[in-house]
């Protein structure tokens, strides 16, 4: 209308102090507003006098705050024992994300750096509430997989354990790489294992063989570790169950054929002899491992060629004592172990 800016502004509009250019770049205070911008023209009229005439246009939309966009990079997934993470995030107006999780069971959040708690779904929000000149932002949300760290077991046997031998310890034996405590089974009869408090130990119950399986079933921290079997042979040396029984004196010419002692122990069992002339009539058993030689007693001595389980006594053991020495070895005790009759 004619007349200047002020004197046509519409009702509820008010001057923008300053805001006198072609131009205007909208504040905090516009927010909800709708601008209008007054253009005045003035000239002289026909009689040299002043005039002028305003016109006012309009936004269709009142101001809005503006738009910003959260990024947030993309994290891999891992495993629980590799240590926290520094999450990379930005928002485009330069005001400060923030980052939270879904779950502080899993995974935790302290400024941008994450946490891995336990096993399982890490899911992480950034976000940005907006300021003044910033609406809010969308939220920018990443997931990746918190992975059981994985654990094997080392766990080895001797290639043996004898009867006589004292029990074996499991776990001076066996480790898993987490630390974490292994456990025994077997279902050998062979074997025993006793659990003794602070450690497990193997018992040798009968001849054979031995099959122990090493366990760790993991932890909230830890998956379940491959089980790892190892055996071992049971083993005996030869021994006598019942020894060789003596006899009333032999004649001359007389086949001579005593009752040998019995032997248990891992097979194979190989028996072997030697007849013995002496001159005392003392007799009994020799328990000799080893050099069975090195125990004949004084008063005897070997009879040559007289290597079998039985002996025909000759004119020069007439008024002598006859021995018969009976060694039993096998793969557990080569050098024999020897038991003797009169």
């Amino acid at each position: 209308g004619s007349g200047s800016a002020s004197a046509n502004a519409p009702a509820g509009c008010v001057a923008v102090p300053n805001a006198t250019s072609l131009t205007y770049t909208p504040v905090g205070a516009d927010i909800g507003a709708y601008l209008r911008l007054a253009q005045t023209a003035s000239n002289l009229d026909d009689g040299g006098g002043a005039q002028s005439y305003t016109s006012f246009s309009a936004t269709t939309t009142a101001i809005t705050k503006k738009a910003q966009i959260v990024s947030l990079d993309a994290i891999t997934d891992r495993a629980i024992n590799s240590g926290a993470v520094n999450v990379t995030m930005s928002v485009d107006s330069g005001l400060t994300p923030n980052l939270t999780s879904s779950d502080s069971n899993v995974c935790s959040v302290s400024g941008s750096q994450v946490t891995l708690v336990s096993s399982g779904t890490c899911t992480l929000t950034a976000s940005q509430a907006g300021d003044s000149f910033y609406s809010t932002a969308v939220d920018a949300v990443r997931s990746f997989e918190i992975m059981s760290a994985t654990q094997t077991i080392s766990f080895t046997l001797p290639s043996a354990l004898d009867r006589s031998d004292p029990p074996l310890n499991l776990s001076a034996r066996a480790s898993a790489t987490s630390s974490l405590p292994v456990t025994f089974t077997t279902d050998s009869t062979t074997c025993s294992i006793m659990d003794m408090g602070s450690f497990v130990e193997l018992r040798a119950e009968d001849l054979g063989t031995c099959t122990i399986v090493a366990h760790q079933p993991g932890d909230s921290l830890h998956a379940a570790a491959v089980d790892v079997s190892a055996s071992i042979e049971i083993t005996q040396m030869a021994t006598w169950t019942a020894p060789p029984e003596a006899y009333a004196p032999a004649t001359v010419s007389e086949l001579f054929t005593p009752t040998l002692g019995t032997w248990t122990g891992t097979a194979p069992i190989t028996l072997s002899y030697q007849w013995l002339r002496c001159t005392s009539s003392q007799y009994g058993t020799i328990d000799a491992p080893l050099s069975w030689v090195e125990k004949i007693p004084t008063e005897c001595s070997q009879i040559s060629g007289a290597t079998s389980s039985s002996y025909t006594p000759t004119s020069e053991d007439v008024g002598k004592f006859l021995r018969l020495i009976e060694s039993a070895s096998n793969p557990v005790m080569p050098q024999g172990v020897t038991n003797s009759v009169i």
